[in-house]
């Protein structure tokens, strides 16, 4: 293991000093489980990896049909330099 120092807002380290007496655990191996437990979840929301799963939805037919003077970036961009 390595050690590092992090600076805590004094109420998070309160509650997590709380957490430790409450179940007979260090402070530290709290903060290890809690960092441990969100790097999981940081892990599973990689935004990489789920933009590649995601199948191709349909949304069903267009409104009305598309121009060749249409200029949807434009559009998306909301630019009046008409």
């Amino acid at each position: 293991m390595t050690t590092i120092t992090i600076e805590l807002e004094e109420p998070l380290l309160n509650r997590l000093k709380k957490r430790a007496q409450q179940e007979g655990r260090s402070t530290a191996d709290v903060i290890r489980d809690v960092l441990a437990s969100h790097s999981d979840e940081v892990s599973a929301c990689d935004v990489r990896e789920h933009f590649l799963t995601i199948p191709p939805l349909t949304l069903g037919k267009m409104l009305k049909p598309v121009g060749t003077h249409d200029d949807l970036l434009d559009e998306m961009l909301d630019r009046t330099d008409d």
